[in-house]
């Protein structure tokens, strides 16, 4: 038996019956899923930007850098990836979060999936946390 990573790309296009088996059918881990899909686009989109700036300085790749003044690129970039992952959290995507990104059409499904099944996963364990303890585990 072949093993098969869980994902939740498809969750917005499911019908509620098939959203209600994803959450049952993955409740143990879903937890983790949430949290794993989140640090991917948290990634994807830092990363996207990361290249896209660089290809539009027209760097070679290698960084040589050239400064008059102060400056914290390690503070810099934590702050950068902390303003990523708040946009991504709140929902708030605007075009400081996206711009720079190779398809924030698709960054904003990502989000919205990623807002849909936190919301659901939430609601489905407020349910769970209702049943007797030994209905619970059958």
């Amino acid at each position: 038996m072949e093993s098969e990573a869980i994902s939740i790309d498809e969750y917005l296009d499911s019908d509620a019956e098939q959203r209600f088996d994803f959450l049952y059918e993955n409740y143990a881990v879903l937890k983790a899923i949430i949290k794993d899909y989140r640090e991917d686009i948290i990634t994807d989109v830092i990363e996207m930007k990361s290249f896209n700036r660089r290809a539009a300085n027209g760097e070679l790749g290698v960084r040589v850098q050239v400064s008059m003044g102060t400056s914290n690129p390690t503070l810099n970039k934590a702050i950068n990836n902390i303003t990523i992952a708040k946009a991504v959290d709140e929902g708030y995507l605007d075009e400081d979060c996206f711009g720079d990104t190779d398809n924030p059409d698709d960054l904003v499904k990502r989000v919205t999936i990623y807002h849909r099944v936190s919301i659901d996963y939430q609601f489905f364990q407020s349910k769970m946390a209702t049943l007797n303890p030994k209905d619970e585990k059958s």
